[in-house]
């Protein structure tokens, strides 16, 4: 029997949750597991939410209607809730970072500019996609609302 394919994973769980899971594990496992690794110091950590995220795939599943399971793009559901966990275990946001809005010559981000080699502060200030969530809208609103003396 050749390699198996999401879908095929699909299908066998939603037939049969119990008896299919530990494929599910065996072919993601690895993975995740590189995948987490590479962002925490330790192993055992990176083990733990790959285990934690595969426990929360499991309960997902079977509360999951058969037709939800079948439709699901295992590969990359499965990594978002690896990275959901990740960042719950490390304390990272999912949200982006907050930027702060002063930008007068005296402000002591001026010098840590400097030592990242931005080539202008904008650059530092101005998410590249600010379009993409609300908060980042409203941050990039007030940045020029506060440069241009809008407020």
């Amino acid at each position: 029997m050749g390699p198996i394919d999401d879908a095929d994973i699909a299908a066998l769980l939603a037939t049969d949750l119990d008896a299919n899971y530990e494929r599910l594990v065996s072919k993601y496992w690895h993975q995740l597991y590189t995948f987490v690794s590479r962002r925490m110091g330790s192993s055992q950590d990176a083990e733990d939410v790959v285990q934690e995220a595969f426990v929360r795939a499991y309960l997902a599943l079977a509360r999951f209607p058969t037709q939800r399971v079948l439709s699901l793009k295992i590969r990359p559901w499965l990594y978002k809730i690896t990275w959901n966990v990740y960042c719950t275990a490390t304390g990272k946001s999912k949200s982006p970072p907050m930027v702060p809005l002063d930008t007068s010559e005296d402000s002591p981000l001026l010098e840590q500019e400097e030592q990242q080699g931005y080539r202008n502060r904008k650059q530092c200030f101005i998410p590249q996609k600010p379009w993409r969530c609300s908060y980042c809208h409203s941050m990039v609103a007030q940045w020029h609302a506060h440069r241009f003396g809008e407020l």
